[in-house]
């Protein structure tokens, strides 16, 4: 993914969470999304931009909101974070921080976990 983005709620005074999947007021659990999908969903969410309102969202850069929302030591501690496997953790996964690699096949064992009968 190349430099991520965070859509913030106006209507929700909340991030967008992960995979278009509700909403958060916690920054660290805000979804990531790639930059045209943030301007897509931001333009066009509850009929998009108008003249004259607040827009009810807006597409931001990962750093530059997470620049303005944490204080320092959340901000060094978030940047910081490392998965289990000791490569940068760059997602959550069932309330962890984890590489991609890992959070994606913990994601599929417990796809797989779940179809198994018994």
């Amino acid at each position: 993914m190349d430099k991520p983005y965070l859509i913030w709620s106006n209507e929700h005074r909340a991030w967008w969470s992960p995979n278009r999947c509700g909403y958060t007021t916690v920054i660290e659990k805000a979804g990531r999304y790639e930059r045209v999908e943030a301007i897509a969903i931001a333009s066009a969410a509850r009929g998009g931009w108008v003249a004259g309102k607040n827009p009810p969202e807006i597409a931001l850069p990962e750093a530059d909101a997470l620049d303005q929302a944490l204080s320092p030591n959340r901000l060094e501690a978030y940047l910081n974070a490392r998965c289990q496997c000791g490569q940068p953790a760059t997602t959550k996964y069932d309330g962890d921080q984890m590489c991609e690699p890992c959070a994606t096949y913990c994601a599929r064992r417990d796809f797989e976990e779940a179809d198994m009968p018994g």
